[in-house]
């Protein structure tokens, strides 16, 4: 009797192991498209908000752009350097 229950146990690991592959097989390809299907619903949501609110930010923008070298009327660091020969 002690064999008969080891083989049951064998089969019972087979049939998990058969239904956990079959599982993985059918289940796994629709979780993967679900995934990236869900990635990019939420890329273009974001795509479409950042959108918006840089078309706000241009309508609000002024007219005036500083430029980078004007330097007048900041404070600007005068550093001397000696040149090294290699």
């Amino acid at each position: 009797m002690n064999f008969a229950s080891k083989d049951l146990s064998i089969i019972w690991k087979a049939g998990i192991a058969v239904i956990a592959i079959f599982i993985f097989i059918k289940v796994l390809p629709l979780a993967v498209m679900a995934g990236v299907i869900i990635f990019i619903a939420l890329k273009c949501i974001n795509y479409f908000k950042g959108r918006k609110k840089v078309n706000k930010r241009k309508k609000y923008e002024q007219p005036y752009k500083e430029s980078y070298h004007d330097f007048s009327g900041k404070k600007v660091i005068d550093v001397d350097y000696d040149e090294v020969s290699k």
